[in-house]
């Protein structure tokens, strides 16, 4: 059976040349990345670990280029559990399985006839009153 592979999000980054001369700074010395390409997945590797491992070294240096808000979109990863049983990672919260698939808060529907109709969305209802959410 072939190993699975994870979906990948391909991302374009436009750096001056100022930018792109100081990381690649980074690429001089034995354990270093060949070049900028390399420096920029280690930087984004380190950040991911500081997102999804509360006690990471990586998590203060996250804290300190974007503050705390951010770790209230975490829940503990219980799907990853330590080999005591511990839960010990953290992922994004998941949505509830009851929130409507427009994307909107459920407290911006209001219920009618056992429908639910979105009051921020003008996506398929006629009227300007909501529009009726599966």
């Amino acid at each position: 059976m072939a190993p699975e592979t994870e979906p990948t999000v391909s991302v374009t980054l436009e750096l001056s040349q100022r930018v792109a001369d100081l990381l690649t700074v980074l690429t001089t010395g034995e354990y270093a990345p060949d070049d900028l390409e390399g420096v920029l997945m280690e930087l984004v590797d380190h950040a991911q670990q500081g997102v999804y491992r509360p006690g990471a070294w990586e998590r203060g240096w996250l804290r300190q280029a974007f503050g705390e808000d951010w770790e209230s979109a975490l829940e503990p990863d219980t799907d990853d559990v330590a080999g005591d049983g511990r839960v010990i990672f953290q992922r994004p919260i998941r949505p509830c399985p009851n929130t409507p698939p427009c994307g909107h808060p459920l407290s911006n529907h209001v219920g009618e006839d056992g429908a639910l109709y979105c009051l921020d969305c003008s996506c398929g209802d006629d009227e300007d009153e909501g529009n009726p959410v599966d």
